[in-house]
């Protein structure tokens, strides 16, 4: 058996997509620093990357819970280092890891949303706890200047093993753009919103539905997801659900505008998509939603679940082509600034720190 191995956990099945190929891509580094090494887990073993098997990377199906006993998982297999996605910031499992001889944890925090300031003795309490080594993770990864700030404000985690990878996309990427319009039937000259991510409530759909039935244009969603179907029988039929696709840069390249009605995200690859195909976005107020744009400049704002608000603002952007392409243009100047290469980067120095 191999020592000194790496697990890096996977929280889905392998082939669900969405935000997954963010870590896809920060494991496929991880196995060509380290080769040999690593092995993923999903908790269903289906289709997996073809760039994941080219780095060496080796899988197992496994559902890495922390309410179930892992101890005997991980001393088959001699796992010594974890990276794990989105688990617990404080833990007593941890602590049953590394009596198992599990060397390093570290926890990569993209969970969306705010989260309360504890104060006084609470506040105390928290941070004592999270100086109790063995059920900490040695390093934390946050997505964001807002996630580094739940670290300390919210979490009260020690400064020294906290550490930022903004999230990022590939500005290299080479974009053929879908001629979305004569896919569905549509006048060339119609004006296409478009939308991605999971087809669910929280990620505010259904305001998206409610506004389409007010605005002069042609909505686009792309992504499954639990509430799809419900979605469909709602919606208006200027609303054109186009479920999972491989080829969303290219049906971002073709559309007019973007929203994104998510009430909190850790910090959204959907809306850094949006920046980098230049397209003008509609989005939420709330911080961890709108911390990547400029309101007026980058994209305009609106309340979370104010729907003429939202219907005020895409109807604004439909009947301006000058607005959109100001704003379209400064976003994606914007989105040089999330680049997937300085993100990998930042990743594997919190591994080289940690002499994994």
């Amino acid at each position: 058996m191999e020592a000194n191995k790496i697990l890096c956990v996977g929280n889905w099945e392998s082939d669900v997509g969405y935000a997954w190929w963010l870590m896809e891509r920060f494991w496929e580094a991880i196995a060509l620093r380290y080769p040999g090494r690593v092995t993923i887990s999903y908790k269903r073993l289906g289709a997996v990357s073809p760039r994941l098997i080219a780095a060496g990377a080796q899988f197992v199906e496994y559902d890495f819970d922390v309410n179930r006993p892992l101890a005997p998982f991980v001393k088959q297999h001699g796992f010594r280092h974890l990276y794990l996605t989105d688990k617990p910031y404080i833990c007593t499992a941890y602590a049953r890891l590394r009596m198992a001889g599990v060397k390093n944890i570290v926890m990569h925090d993209h969970m969306p949303g705010e989260r309360h300031e504890p104060a006084g003795i609470k506040r105390l309490l928290k941070a004592a706890a999270a100086r109790v080594r063995p059920c900490a993770a040695d390093a934390y990864i946050a997505v964001s200047e807002l996630g580094m700030r739940r670290f300390s404000h919210s979490v009260c985690l020690p400064e020294e093993r906290c550490h930022l990878a903004r999230n990022g996309v590939d500005m290299a990427l080479d974009i053929v753009p879908t001629d979305i319009r004569s896919e569905l039937g549509l006048p060339s000259n119609a004006v296409v919103i478009v939308s991605c991510g999971r087809a669910t409530r929280y990620k505010g759909v259904h305001h998206i539905i409610e506004a389409a039935r007010r605005v002069n244009a042609h909505f686009v969603h792309l992504g499954d997801g639990p509430d799809l179907e419900s979605f469909r029988r709602d919606a208006p039929a200027n609303y054109h659900f186009l479920g999972k696709r491989s080829d969303v840069a290219g049906v971002l390249a073709s559309a007019d505008i973007a929203v994104h009605a998510s009430a909190g995200e850790g910090l959204s690859l959907a809306i850094l998509e949006f920046m980098r195909a230049g397209l003008p976005i509609v989005l939420t107020n709330s911080p961890t939603v709108s911390q990547s744009v400029q309101d007026g400049v980058s994209a305009l704002l609106y309340e979370p679940g104010n729907v003429g608000q939202l219907t005020e603002k895409l109807s604004a952007l439909v009947s301006s082509a000058s607005l959109r392409a100001s704003l379209g243009a400064a976003a994606k100047v914007r989105a040089q600034s999330y680049n997937i290469d300085h993100t990998v980067a930042a990743v594997l120095s919190v591994f080289d720190r940690l002499r994994v």
